[in-house]
């Protein structure tokens, strides 16, 4: 699956719906994510490449144990093309 705009839009809705808070900050962090004292706030550096945000919350995704239960069968069937 290609990491465009509109995947990574499509993964931060499912990651949103499941209790996320995603935001984009600069920084002097290079790259990867923060959870905050476990509050599920996903903090991404602003200035990485769309590819590279992708590829960082599908890696959120598979590190943590994530319930698929209140998704639609669409979303379900999004992050079963990416392997999660």
């Amino acid at each position: 699956m290609v990491p465009n705009k509109s995947n990574l839009s499509k993964l931060e809705n499912i990651l949103s719906k499941v209790g996320f808070k995603i935001r984009y900050e600069k920084g002097n962090f290079k790259s990867g994510f923060c959870l905050l004292n476990k509050n599920k706030i996903v903090i991404l550096n602003k200035y990485i490449s769309i590819p590279n945000q992708f590829e960082i919350l599908k890696n959120l995704f598979q590190n943590n144990n994530i319930s698929k239960d209140n998704l639609s069968e669409e979303e379900i069937l999004f992050l079963k093309k990416l392997n999660l």
